[in-house]
């Protein structure tokens, strides 16, 4: 029978002492059970819920699976189950992330802090158990963001600097699930639906609706007592304490000194009778009073309802849930359910078990075998599959390789890459920082190049991380490339700043804008910092300009436009400005008159002044003398477009523009 085919459902419950199957379906609105059966393991098979001897624990699901094929008349081929909650691995962690603080935080954001979570529960996990690379990720639950410290419970829309998750993420070893699909194998059966354990119980005992309540589902098996916590309307956390009824049984074979499957049937009857008759392994007809046996198996109860509550603290932040509602067999334990309130301080009418003969839209065969605690796991397992609530395990082709993972119903790309070696910046790419300084005291930013995002390819068609995946789907990711910081040179804001022309002792005379970088002056190529403060002016005073022409101001006459200045006066465009010498005020002032040199120069301003220029003599005419700025008309050398660091040499030493040539100097203007 397909599961497909009509509708019907068959599901498996593989616990530790016992294999129930039921086939069932879905009728106006209620499950019904067309067929059941439960057979017992013969031995020990199974240990904890964890399979042991696969041969011996198909016989029992090949047992149950010829029952209900004769009793429905229909070949059963595909079948639901679920894996054990004793190997469930809970994991809480948290990440953060660096965002930009001027753009709104999206869904993409918000994913790539779960995944950086989730890979970083992973890493915890590696760190303690080498077989960590074995786990599924079978799914996990949002506790809460943050953003700059502050809590949040959507970051969607927001904008902050840094942003943070807390996440429970729940990993299944793979050597659960490869048992169970050997087990099926065997008996000629395929796995069409997996779910686990204590999400089956919660399927079948707590509606969605009631999980926006603080509740504690325990499902008490044989070999383990699985436990799920709900709150504001999801289940915040699994767990579960390797303690159960067998626990009970071993205690009760030994008090009675009888085989473990006679201890069993004790046990069950320690609800109903008050004497207990047996017989034990001496062929000896025992009686016992129900008390004499009680209180041997007392301190085993109390540690099992002990580790229970300490679970549930555990899952619940330190605190009680405000009920308890307990399944499986092991729930009909004497003593549990008063110990487990004690323990939690909870009243005992808030700790209660739940039978299947209780749920309401399960509709079960007469003379039902399974109405007890023990018939809902399976019930769960079939409504889970009839609803498709659970886990499928598909298989993928991620990057060349393949891999197996669980659907949990809307498995999109950013759920599979966490299988690779991927750390988030390199999927969404990390923005270039922009640079922020000071322009003549404005805030001036260059903002950073974009990050180029991860290439993602499903199928050989290009997707994203949100993109849909199914079973044999080939998903190629290319990783995101950064965006590069922004950079910039004091040079580059020189377009709006203007030299200041004068005319100086009859010559014009243009004065470079002046570059000071946190009041330091610095050539064009000077880089520029976050937070530096920049200032680009043609600003001289006449101080500055005796300074760089070689005057002496104690020695100098100042004039502009014919009016005597101080040494403070700022230059304007367009000034003629006059300097002379106080003592020769026909010669250049702070100079010798009568002087070799002065002669030279004379003689060469008569024919011009002989200099050599980057290498290539010129003659300039008619300055008396020449300025080394006068130089800069002889070259083709552009300083709005920065190359490096600049060279300004006088004979081969730095020189000052406004400083006077002489006939055979050597000008030297370039990068360097």
């Amino acid at each position: 029978m397909s599961f497909k085919e009509n509708g019907q459902v068959f599901a498996l419950d593989i616990g530790t002492r016992t294999v129930i199957g039921i086939v069932a379906l879905s009728r106006e609105d209620r499950l019904e059970i067309v067929a059941q059966e439960i057979v017992e393991h013969q031995g020990r098979a199974m240990y904890d819920g964890q399979i042991h001897d696969i041969p011996k624990v198909a016989e029992a699901v090949a047992q149950v699976k010829a029952d209900l094929e004769e009793a429905t008349g229909r070949k059963l081929s595909e079948a639901a189950i679920a894996a054990a909650g004793r190997a469930l691995e809970t994991r809480r962690s948290g990440a953060t992330i660096e965002v930009d603080p001027l753009k709104e935080i999206t869904e993409d954001t918000v994913r790539a802090l779960e995944f950086s979570a989730l890979r970083q529960a992973r890493k915890d996990m590696r760190r303690q158990d080498r077989r960590a690379d074995d786990f599924y990720c079978v799914g996990h639950g949002v506790v809460g963001f943050s953003l700059d410290g502050l809590e949040l419970t959507n970051l969607i829309g927001h904008r902050g600097k840094v942003a943070g998750v807390e996440v429970i993420a729940t990993f299944l070893p793979a050597s659960v699930v490869n048992s169970l699909f050997s087990v099926l194998r065997r008996v000629g059966l395929e796995p069409f639906y997996i779910t686990l354990e204590p999400i089956a119980a919660l399927e079948a005992t707590i509606p969605e609706d009631l999980r926006l309540l603080n509740l504690a589902l325990v499902d008490i098996g044989a070999g383990t007592s699985d436990i799920a916590v709900t709150k504001n309307g999801t289940v915040v956390g699994y767990g579960m304490v390797p303690i159960a009824g067998d626990e009970i049984t071993e205690a009760v074979a030994d008090i009675c000194v009888v085989d473990f499957r006679t201890a069993e049937t004790i046990k069950r009857n320690l609800n109903t009778s008050e004497l207990l008759t047996f017989t034990d392994i001496l062929h000896n007809t025992v009686t016992l009073r129900r008390e004499d046996i009680l209180t041997v198996i007392e301190p085993v109860v109390d540690n099992l309802s002990a580790a229970i509550s300490e679970v549930v603290f555990s899952l619940n932040d330190g605190k009680a849930t405000r009920s308890v509602v307990t399944v499986g067999g092991g729930a009909q334990t004497p003593l549990l359910l008063r110990k487990l309130a004690l323990r939690l301080g909870l009243p005992e009418s808030r700790v209660g078990m739940r039978s299947r003969a209780q749920l309401p839209g399960v509709a079960a065969p007469e003379g039902d075998i399974l109405a007890g605690p023990e018939g809902i796991t399976v019930v769960g397992i079939a409504l889970s599959a009839l609803k498709q609530k659970g886990l499928n395990l598909i298989t993928l082709q991620i990057n060349g390789k393949d891999h197996r993972l669980f659907n949990p119903g809307d498995l999109r790309v950013i759920n599979c890459v966490s299988l690779l070696e991927y750390e988030p910046p390199e999927l969404f790419g990390i923005n270039g920082k922009d640079l922020r300084f000071y322009v003549n005291g404005q805030e001036t930013v260059v903002y950073g190049e974009l990050a180029r995002p991860a290439i993602i390819r499903v199928n050989g068609e290009s997707g994203n991380l949100q993109t849909p995946v199914k079973d044999g789907d080939r998903i190629e990711v290319v990783p995101a490339e950064n965006g590069r910081d922004a950079a910039a040179r004091a040079g580059e804001f020189f377009s709006n700043i203007l030299p200041v022309q004068i005319t100086l002792n009859g010559r014009e005379v243009s004065l470079p804008p002046v570059c000071r970088l946190n009041d330091v002056v610095v050539d064009p190529a000077a880089e520029i910092r976050e937070g530096d403060r920049l200032w680009i002016e043609s600003r001289y005073t006449m101080g500055q300009l005796l300074a760089t022409s070689g005057f002496d101001p104690a020695m100098a006459e100042v004039a502009v436009g014919g009016a005597s200045v101080g040494l403070d006066y700022i230059l304007k465009p367009g000034d003629v400005v006059v300097l002379s010498d106080k003592d020769h005020p026909d010669g250049a002032a702070g100079q010798t008159a009568g002087t070799d040199k002065d002669r030279e120069n004379t003689d060469a301003a008569a024919e011009g002044f002989r200099v050599t220029v980057n290498g290539k003599e010129v003659v300039i005419t008619g300055e008396t003398p020449p300025l080394f700025i006068d130089a800069l008309r002889y070259i083709d050398f552009d300083m709005s477009q920065p190359r490096g660091r600049i060279k300004i040499l006088l004979n081969g030493r730095p020189a000052e523009y406004t400083e006077k040539l002489t006939d055979g100097d050597k000008v030297e203007i370039g990068w360097e």
